[in-house]
């Protein structure tokens, strides 16, 4: 049982350590609030439509070969043993 308390307590601790990172970060942080601080930011690139447009077909096709390649390679080392911890 007080293997369980040395755990409970490195729970403890780790969680008290970093909600007072938060705590103090946001206390001493700098809170500099604007049009442009508050902007969507991408990569640099200004924001273009909405992000819930509809994609091509081809889009999901790629996406689905791309699993599909993946599933035999995964077959492949499945039947190698690669998996195995013997």
């Amino acid at each position: 049982m007080s293997s369980y308390a040395a755990i409970l307590a490195v729970i403890i601790l780790a969680t008290l350590i970093a909600g007072s990172m938060l705590a103090l970060a946001h206390l001493i942080g700098p809170k500099r609030a604007g049009r442009v601080k508050d902007a969507t930011y991408e990569s640099g690139v200004p924001v273009v439509g909405d992000a819930r447009r509809r994609f091509n077909v081809r889009f999901y096709i790629v996406a689905m070969l791309f699993l599909l390649i993946l599933l035999v390679g995964y077959v492949y080392a499945w039947r190698k043993g690669v998996f195995r911890w013997d």
